[in-house]
């Protein structure tokens, strides 16, 4: 039942990522670029 909610809820649970997909966002995540958080661009678009 548990399984069920979840492919309810989540259509792409149990699906694997592309490598090409994963080599990409590890790419990313170890770039060197600036990261802000969810909540500094809340409040640089003021949506507090």
């Amino acid at each position: 039942m548990e399984e069920k909610f979840r492919e309810l809820f989540d259509p792409d649970a149990g699906l694997e990522l592309r490598d090409d997909f994963v080599k990409e966002l590890e790419a990313s995540v170890s770039s060197t670029k600036e990261r802000i958080s969810f909540d500094e661009i809340k409040r640089r678009l003021e949506l507090n």
